[in-house]
Order: C-alpha cells, then sequence, then structure tokens
C-alpha cells in the first residue's frame, strides 16, 4: 500500500518532481537584454492571472483537475523577478499525496501538471536566443508578440515533458509541462498542447 509515510522511491519521485519543473521554468537564460526587442513591457505581479483563472482558460484536462497539495501554487517573488507557478495534479497523484491509501497499479496513474509565469527584465533576447540555435517558429507566439525558446526541430505531438516549451513575450515567459505525461489522465499533454495553453495564459494578463 502506498500512504504519505510509507511511498515506494517512485511514488515520492513522481510527486516531488513537480519541484523540478518550477526549478527549470524560473531558471530563465538571463542576460542584458536590448531595449529595442523587448516590445512587451513588463507586467507587475497584480496584473498576473490567478491559478483559477488559468485553469478556466487552459480547459481540459487541466480544468478538471485538483491543485497538489503543499505544491505552493500561486504568486512567487524572488528579488526583482516574480511570477505565478500552478501544479496540478491526478486523481491518483492528489491521493496518495493526501495520504490515502493506493495500490502499486498507481504510480502509473500519478501524474502532474505545472504551468510557470516568470517576469524578469533580464532575459535573454530572441535574437541571442536564435543564435544559439534555440528558436522554434510557431504563428501562435508570434500572434503575441513573442516567441518559442526550444528546439527548432521540436516535435509537436510529443509528450510535454519536464523542460517544455517556453513562450516569451517581452519580460514575460511562460512554460507548461507535465511530469509523467503517459498517465492516462495527462494523455493530451503534448509540445503543442503546452504551447496552446502557455500562449491563453499570457492572454490572461492584465495589461493595461
Amino acid at each position: 500500500m502506498l500512504n504519505r509515510t510509507s511511498k515506494s522511491p517512485l511514488a515520492w519521485a513522481m510527486i516531488s518532481c513537480t519541484m523540478l519543473l518550477a526549478s527549470c521554468a524560473s531558471g530563465e537564460a538571463e542576460h542584458t537584454t536590448d531595449a529595442n526587442e523587448q516590445a512587451s513591457a513588463a507586467p507587475s505581479a497584480d496584473r498576473l492571472p490567478a491559478c483559477d483563472d488559468i485553469a478556466k482558460a487552459i480547459g481540459a484536462p487541466v480544468a478538471g483537475m485538483g491543485g497538489m497539495p503543499d505544491a505552493e501554487s500561486g504568486p512567487w517573488r524572488d528579488g526583482d523577478k516574480y511570477g505565478v507557478k500552478c501544479t496540478w495534479g491526478t486523481s491518483a497523484a492528489i491521493r496518495v499525496a493526501n495520504g490515502q491509501p493506493g495500490s502499486v497499479r498507481d504510480i502509473g496513474d500519478m501524474g502532474t501538471v505545472t504551468l510557470h509565469i516568470g517576469v524578469n527584465d533580464n532575459v535573454m533576447t530572441e535574437s541571442e536566443v536564435r543564435s544559439a540555435g534555440k528558436v522554434f517558429d510557431d504563428p501562435r507566439a508570434k500572434a503575441i508578440g513573442g516567441w518559442i525558446m526550444a528546439d527548432p526541430g521540436l516535435d509537436l505531438a510529443a509528450k510535454a515533458a519536464l523542460a517544455p516549451p517556453q513562450v516569451n513575450v517581452g519580460a514575460t515567459t511562460i512554460s507548461v509541462g507535465a511530469a509523467n505525461s503517459s498517465a492516462p489522465e495527462l494523455a493530451s499533454i503534448t509540445n503543442d498542447w503546452a504551447i496552446d495553453a502557455a500562449v491563453a495564459t499570457y492572454r490572461l494578463i492584465d495589461k493595461d
């Protein structure tokens, strides 16, 4: 049996890896930026959307998932950097995280989706990242005045992982990734879905 005090190493890894995603997402590549390339002004912290609003905008499967216990979802700040982190879990992941008993078979059903918004005036520009060969051209990002940090050969149909494509608009970065995206409830979590979700989230930001 699996419970909060007695989990297999794999079960603990499945739950705690959400923190790895947040760490990866918050580690945007930093560099002195070219003001001419930062066309979008940085939104203030109070203009960023809440996790519940993000879930509604993203839709399935996140809209039907619950927030992960102890995942520290919500606004965050680190010096002059700030943003929002939201983590949702599959029913099996939430059940085990809450200390309810489960079977070993539940491990395969445990998965999480973590969305990270970061605002940082000191990020690399598109031209700098493109010169390093890490820009994926996509019309959805261009439609909001942004670009995507990812391998140019990104497979949109592939499952989103802990290092998902990152949508960048000025000083704002948004990424959505998954831990154990092979869990049945996360079947639709692909790189294509992750880009759609990031763009939908950016549209929620109050820019007035």
